[in-house]
């Protein structure tokens, strides 16, 4: 019973936080190059991988790359009007 309870929330949280190619999302992650940042998202893997997102922006960061991958919950979709 417990297992069937973790499945369903485990689930719930995947839908409430999905986003899709061409998505356009605000970066949560704090130590992250591009924080509060707006990216496209380019991928998003269905493998069941930790970061599953892979997002690109229109500037490099100090390595000289312009995406990242980051997990589901540290990205915020944000509506085309709202960018900056």
């Amino acid at each position: 019973m417990e297992y069937n309870k973790i499945i369903i929330i485990k689930f719930t949280l995947q839908n409430f936080y999905m986003v899709s190619r061409g998505s356009k999302v605000r970066i949560l992650r704090k130590e992250s190059y591009w924080f509060n940042q707006i990216g496209t998202v380019a991928v998003i893997d269905q493998s069941g991988i930790r970061y599953p997102a892979l997002v690109r922006f229109e500037n490099v960061n100090y390595a000289g790359t312009n995406s990242n991958n980051f997990a589901l919950d540290e990205l915020k979709e944000v509506s085309e009007d709202k960018e900056k």
